[in-house]
Formats: structure tokens, C-alpha cells, sequence
């Protein structure tokens, strides 16, 4: 791996903040940032970055790390691949390559498996896949949509991609990390698609992670689409389908059409609609908006006129504006999708309804295939404005449905804000309740790295009764000048639950006391424990014996040492 001294200097170079807004949007919350976490659902910030440790954390799903391990985890690469790109970023230079670890060995095989199954699919396409082909015929899908999308074509045969790869050396289980394979129960294993239509899923840097098949006749067994499931590489409601392909364009634009399948997808980009993603027939993510945020802030949401297609669309024009995302909709007639509603009224009838999609709230009042009533309506935009976070994003929005609905802001908001502010600061408060002492001495002591190595040199391993602050006492206790640089630390860390306290630890204040009463207070609770210990083993054994004569002993010593504790007044208790 990287030199240390090398991290160190990356990381010096790099501000978390700056490097966290390029990715989302942070807002100024006392010393601090705060936004929507990226790694989880929610409709209240519970993300936070401090520039003054350069760290973050989530108190909702309680994830955390430093510049590094966001990276990391935001687009799903290895340490070296976010170092190097930092050290761009930090304008230091790296060696030519650091040696792969054992993770990244395994995450570029799957990479592989999965371009190489990519290719053999395309292959089966050309030579064996005529229903495939005469299907987009018939779909009228041109040879250059195909090209770029890499459709292909999976025979309908349970071993025909097993032993294709076999042959390039790709093992069995690899596949079946991958979600290319499944094993039986009888131990055997399959392809896991067969006789479909095979769209593969690329990310962000356009490696393919993921397939999606599609059946290719009406009695074919299994549901109309069969996707990859999630793996190291994939995880579904993380990607955009198309957002590869069609990056440039939206950026150009300035505004992306959202559908929410591949063959809408398709059929979009062949009609020249190049700037439109998928959301691969879920309900918009945060996650996946944070990924066409990076390029285009304005969303026309283009799902089926049906029913369940509206709302839908109305799910994520939700989402899309609590991201701070502008968001009209297309409102498709009921009987119709993209796809059929080009095949049948052409691009320009398409155009003209993108260009003269309402707002959110226009398309809520106008809607009568939702069968809302007028109040429904109101109440779900009601509560939406309240979770916006950004003042005047939530005046705006307020204005419009007002406007839309022919009410006042004021009758509309009534007393909604006031309870939004009071569950918010609940909430808070719940996040930031204090844990037993085991907790608090950790955290003193990661505010104090200065006195550490003094602590460590009172306190023993087994003072701490709780797994995860045992390693995290231990890891301190290896490393103690590591701690100048806390954050730091976060990336050497395997355990993702002790990264996780580790960063909670370094992002809360640490306890008003001095070193002497932490440390008195640490072996004050060991006392008092091992005291219950005694007392229970007395019990157990004969008053005549020499076990008994000792833990007597035992028990009067620590009774005066708690009888100390108790004359030094040190009777704050954290547990």
C-alpha cells in the first residue's frame, strides 16, 4: 500500500468539506455541514462534516469516516483508486502503483466477470440471437442504440455463459458473487439468465456492474425482467441506467428526462432523447439523485400514465425537490408509456409534451388517474414543504403549491413548522445522548490525544468490558501518536462498526473532567464490578477455605479503594 507519509500528506491537502460538496450539497450548521446522508433514506439531515476534524458522520445510519473512506464508499472503489484520485486533486504525486490489496483483487474480478460477460452477450447476439435481433426490429431500435447500450443476447441454455467463462479462468464462486450464476440445491450451478434480451448496467465510470434480461416471449418462465442481484459491485437503487451514456448530454442541457425502464430508456435515446436516464423501475434514491446531480439540477419526470406510474413520478418529484433538484412531470395519457407513446405519437408529439410539463404541484392538482382527493393532495405537499431543509427552497416550493391549490401559504403551513422544529430538535437530542463510561473514556481520549500515552499506562484492556471499546482501546493504545491526526486513523480500521463509533467518538465533545477523575473513574466501575464478582463467588464456595480467606482479602481491598474514590468525591457517574 501507500507510504503513510504520503497518505498524511494527501490528506493534509485535501479539505473534507470541499471535497464532500462536490459530491452533495452541504449547509453551514454551527461549526459544522450538514445534508441529507448519501448512504441511507431519510427526510431530515443526519449527516454531518466537521472541517475541524475532517471527518463525517451520520447519526441515522451511523456510518463515518474521513475524506478517504467517503470517497471510498460514495463511488464504491477501493483505497488506492481514492487515494489517487485526492492526490490529484491534492496536486501530490504518487508512485506509479501501489500493490492491490486482497479486497481490490476480488471487487476487479467481479469487474471482470462481468465486462466479460458483457462481450460474450453481445457475441451471442450477432451469431445465435435472431428472436433477439427480429425483437428489435420489430421494436424499431436502430443498430447505433444497440451499439452504445451493448444490448445482447443470453441463449436459452442453463451452461452457455458457465463454461464461456470457465474457459477464461473466471472461478464459480467469483460468478456467483457476481449474480451471473446461482447454485442449486443440489450444489449445481446455472446461468442465472437464459432466452433474454440482456441490457448490461454500467456506472459512473463506466465499468458494467450489473444485467437486466427481458423475456423474449409471452410464455417464458420467470418475470417479464429478471435483474442482477446486489454484490460488492451493484448495489440496485445505487445506479442510473444510462447515466454513462447519456452524461454529456445532460450536462449540455442542463436537465435530465427520467423514465423508469430499460426499454423506455431504449427507445428514448433512439428517438434522440440522449439526454434521459432510468431508474430501473424504482422509486428515485437518494443515492441516484446525488448521481445526476453532479451533472444537471433540473428533472422532467416521464414515467407510465397509469395509476402506479403517476404516483411514482409523484414519489420522486418528492424526493428530487427535497435535493434541491427543480422537478416538473410529464403526465403521459393513462393507456400509455414512453415507449408506446413515441412508437404511436412520435418524438416531436414527446417534445412537445416535455416542453410544456408542469410543476410538481400543477401536475398534483391536475391529476385524476391518482384518485386523491383534493385534501389528500394537499396534505402530502403540505408535508413535503416541511421537510425541505433550505428556507427559501421551502418558501418557493410553499408559494407554487399555494398558487396551484387556490390557498394561502399561511392556512397551508398552519403550525406545520413549529412541529417540524420541535421533532427535529428531539431527534437531535436522541442522537447526541450519552453512552455508558466506557464510551466517555474513549472519547476523552480522543480529544486529548496529549494525554494518551499517560492514560494507557493506568488503564488495562480488560477495564473495558464491551467488545467494540476494547478494540477500540487497543487500536488507541498501539497507535497512541496516531491520535494528533485522529481521523486518520479511520482508514486502517477493517471493522466498519468500530470505524463507525470511532467517528461518532471523534465527532462529539468530550466529557468536562480532568485525566485523574477519568481514570478514577474507569477503575471506580472495574472496582465495582469485580466487588458483584467477589460477593457472588463467596456464595459459592466453603467459608473454611482458602479460596474463601482471599476473596475476603480481595473484597476489603476493593471496597477501601472505592471508599478512595468516594473521599476524592469523584461521584459524576457516566453510566
Amino acid at each position: 500500500m501507500f507510504d503513510q507519509s504520503l497518505i498524511d500528506q494527501v490528506r493534509e491537502n485535501v479539505d473534507i468539506v470541499d471535497v464532500i460538496q462536490s459530491y452533495i450539497p452541504l449547509k453551514k450548521a454551527g461549526s459544522g455541514f450538514k445534508a441529507l446522508c448519501p448512504f441511507h433514506e431519510e427526510d431530515t439531515p443526519s449527516f454531518n462534516v466537521s472541517r475541524q476534524k475532517q471527518i463525517f458522520k451520520c447519526f441515522g445510519c451511523g456510518k463515518s469516516g474521513n475524506v478517504f473512506t467517503f470517497v471510498q464508499e460514495y463511488e464504491k472503489i477501493s483505497f488506492p483508486e481514492a487515494m489517487r484520485r485526492l492526490a490529484q486533486r491534492a496536486g501530490v504525486r504518487l508512485p506509479q502503483q501501489a500493490p492491490p490489496s486482497a479486497a481490490d483483487h476480488a471487487r476487479d474480478a467481479l469487474f471482470r466477470a462481468c465486462e466479460l460477460a458483457a462481450a460474450f452477450y453481445r457475441k451471442q447476439l450477432a451469431t445465435i440471437g435472431e428472436t433477439a435481433r427480429e425483437y428489435l426490429e420489430q421494436r424499431g431500435i436502430g443498430e447505433k442504440t444497440v451499439e452504445a447500450f451493448d444490448i445482447g443476447y443470453a441463449p436459452d441454455d442453463f451452461q452457455a455463459l458457465h463454461n464461456y467463462l470457465r474457459e477464461k479462468s473466471i472461478s464459480d464462486n467469483d460468478l456467483i458473487r457476481a449474480g451471473l450464476l446461482r447454485r442449486n440445491e443440489r450444489g449445481n450451478v446455472y446461468d442465472l439468465l437464459r432466452h433474454r434480451l440482456i441490457f448490461p448496467i454500467r456506472n459512473g465510470n463506466g465499468r458494467v456492474v450489473a444485467f437486466g434480461g427481458r423475456v423474449l416471449s409471452p410464455d417464458q418462465q420467470g418475470g417479464k425482467y429478471i435483474n442482477s442481484p446486489t454484490s460488492d459491485i451493484y448495489t440496485k437503487g445505487e445506479e442510473l441506467y444510462g447515466l454513462y451514456q447519456a452524461r454529456y448530454d445532460i450536462g449540455k442541457r442542463e436537465h435530465a428526462v427520467m423514465c423508469e425502464g430499460y426499454t423506455d430508456l431504449i427507445r428514448l435515446h433512439d428517438s434522440g432523447f440522449t439526454h434521459a436516464v432510468a431508474s430501473l423501475g424504482t422509486a428515485l434514491t437518494n443515492r441516484q439523485l446525488h448521481l445526476l446531480g453532479r451533472y444537471a439540477k433540473k428533472i422532467v419526470l416521464l414515467y407510465d400514465g397509469d395509476r402506479a406510474g403517476r404516483t411514482a413520478a409523484m414519489k420522486s418529484g418528492l424526493s428530487a425537490l427535497q435535493q434541491g433538484f427543480d422537478v416538473q412531470v410529464c403526465a403521459l395519457p393513462a393507456d400509455q408509456d414512453p415507449d408506446s407513446y413515441l412508437v404511436e405519437q412520435g418524438a416531436e408529439a414527446l417534445q412537445k409534451l416535455l416542453d410544456e410539463a408542469p410543476s410538481l404541484p400543477d401536475f398534483v392538482n391536475a391529476d385524476s388517474v391518482m384518485d386523491m382527493s383534493r385534501r389528500t393532495k394537499v396534505d402530502v405537499l403540505r408535508d413535503a414543504i416541511l421537510r425541505i431543509d433550505n428556507a427559501l427552497a421551502r418558501e418557493l416550493f410553499a408559494g407554487e403549491v399555494a398558487q396551484a391549490f387556490g390557498v394561502s401559504v399561511t392556512s397551508l403551513l398552519a403550525g406545520g413548522l413549529q412541529r417540524r422544529r420541535k421533532n427535529n430538535a428531539e431527534r437531535e437530542q436522541f442522537f447526541l445522548a450519552k453512552n455508558h463510561w466506557e464510551q466517555e473514556c474513549i472519547r476523552f481520549m480522543m480529544q486529548h490525544p496529549e494525554l494518551v500515552e499517560n492514560l494507557c499506562s493506568k488503564l488495562k484492556t480488560d477495564y473495558f468490558f464491551d467488545e467494540i471499546y476494547r478494540e477500540l482501546y487497543e487500536v488507541i493504545a498501539r497507535q497512541p501518536e496516531r491520535l494528533q491526526h485522529a481521523s486518520s486513523l479511520l482508514s486502517e480500521i477493517a471493522s466498519e462498526d468500530v470505524r463507525n463509533l470511532l467517528g461518532d467518538l471523534l465527532m462529539d465533545e468530550a466529557p468536562v473532567l480532568t485525566e485523574p477523575e477519568m481514570v478514577a473513574l474507569v477503575r471506580q466501575r472495574k472496582a465495582q464490578l469485580d466487588l458483584r464478582r467477589i460477593e457472588e463467588a463467596l456464595t459459592l464456595v466453603s467459608q473454611d477455605s482458602v479460596e474463601f480467606t482471599e476473596l475476603l482479602r480481595r473484597k476489603k481491598e476493593l471496597q477501601q479503594e472505592l471508599h478512595v474514590h468516594d473521599r476524592r468525591k469523584v461521584t459524576k457517574t457516566l453510566f
